[in-house]
């Protein structure tokens, strides 16, 4: 039976502290793993490595003591294995959480590119709106005058166009309707008419 040397209570100490830092090293690498850290701990894992070399320099005596250090050596080289991997599939980029982010970032972003384009085309279809009942404005505007008719404001006339071209769009299920100023009985009027 082998005999047990004398418990060092200092060494005691740093192993439970050796112990303590890599459990704590352990929850820092798995909080940057799931995205909640965003720096790697690495200052951590260089102190942890230090303590590890001191402790390999040490004359451990008593077999218990030296059981637990062996025990923690084994644990963390295999936790160095563990950061290892998902270190390196970070740098490749397949990491799985980190690919999921990446992807959601991106997804992200052509919503976002989407709605501003959306946005973009919206403006230039009320520019373009704005631009035709000018235009139609003017024309019935000359046509008025010619018929000795008197000017009517802007505003009021473009209500009275956007709601017909709504009836229209929606009593004829079309996309567009085209407005054309006429003539009837000496008096100017616009027309509306679907195109399909």
């Amino acid at each position: 039976m082998a005999r047990k040397g004398k418990i060092d209570r200092q060494l005691k100490l740093e192993l439970d502290d050796l112990e303590q830092k890599i459990f704590l090293l352990k929850i820092q690498y798995d909080k940057y793993f799931n995205g909640i850290e965003s720096q790697e701990p690495t200052r951590d894992r260089e102190g942890v490595l230090r303590l590890m070399r001191e402790m390999t320099k040490m004359d451990i005596t008593n077999s218990v003591q030296r059981y637990k250090f062996k025990s923690m050596q084994a644990r963390y080289t295999s936790l160095e294995q563990y950061l290892t991997r998902n270190l390196l599939l970070i740098e490749r980029g397949t990491h799985p959480k980190f690919k999921f982010r990446a992807d959601l970032r991106d997804k992200r972003r052509s919503e976002l590119d989407r709605a501003r384009k959306r946005r973009r085309e919206t403006v230039n279809r009320q520019k373009q709106e704005e631009i035709g009942f000018r235009d139609v404005y003017q024309d019935f505007m000359s046509a008025r005058k010619q018929c000795g008719q008197s000017d009517l404001e802007f505003k009021k006339v473009r209500k009275a166009l956007r709601a017909q071209v709504e009836a229209i769009k929606t009593e004829y299920k079309c996309s567009k309707v085209k407005l054309r100023v006429t003539v009837v009985n000496g008096k100017a009027r616009v027309k509306a008419v679907p195109e399909r």
